[in-house]
């Protein structure tokens, strides 16, 4: 079994996010981690504001691109790297905090971000039903931070219920027990954001290589997690 990162924030997809592509590459191999999952935040504030691009599809394709700069340093260390998302649902976000709710979400494709433009204007029930139409999971991230929105069980596959950001309170046990109640996943992961802040991710056979194999693996298997350095 290998290490995977589920939650990975690069310089560049926010305001947020501190690390380089070749500084993320150095620092999992160190680690012994051999897969990441990029999940730069996709939201509408970052789309609208701080991409500086003209269009919604030159948008993606800058996002894109940080993932594919992780990817081509990562696979000088021979660690795999999967696309993904942090995705923030607009409608769930309050007058005085955005990013309200936000999900993990694996098994998206390049074809599908550029077929799908603005995801972050749909309902949780709305992305539920489209990425059930397109073998993609969605897991609620961190779910009980002070500030956060609880999403409904019913539209969403399953829950951080480890998040290592080293700063947030994160009350991991809450989201433990929020999964258990309603038979949801549990994913782990570290949020990273800048240097010293590995801290999570789930342990995959060496032969999970491509997104949709991560997805059903996650689907059929019971995952065993990375808490903290372990």
């Amino acid at each position: 079994m290998i290490k995977c990162e589920m939650h990975l924030h690069t310089k560049g997809g926010s305001y947020c996010g501190q690390s380089l592509p070749q500084e993320i590459a150095r620092e999992y191999f160190d680690a012994g981690y051999k897969a990441i999952v990029v999940t730069n935040h996709y939201m509408k504030s970052l789309f609208d504001s701080y991409y500086t691009q003209r269009t919604e599809k030159q948008k993606i394709k800058y996002y894109i691109s940080l993932y594919k700069e992780v990817k081509k340093y990562c696979g000088q260390y021979g660690i795999n790297v999967f696309l993904g998302l942090e995705l923030n649902p607009d409608c769930m976000n309050t007058p005085t905090v955005s990013p309200a709710a936000e999900f993990l979400c694996y098994g998206v494709t390049e074809d599908f971000l550029f077929s799908n433009l603005r995801l972050y204007n749909l309902s949780q029930q709305q992305l539920y039903e489209l990425f059930e139409k397109n073998n993609i999971i969605m897991m609620q991230s961190h779910p009980f931070r002070n500030y956060c929105v609880l999403g409904n069980p019913e539209y969403m596959h399953g829950v951080e219920v480890y998040n290592g950001h080293p700063t947030q309170q994160n009350n991991n046990n809450k989201s433990e027990q929020f999964a258990e109640k309603h038979r949801l996943k549990g994913i782990s992961g570290s949020d990273y954001h800048a240097r010293g802040g590995i801290g999570g991710g789930i342990y995959l056979p060496q032969n999970i290589n491509m997104d949709y194999e991560l997805v059903n693996y996650i689907k059929s298997n019971k995952l065993k997690l990375i808490k903290g350095n372990s």
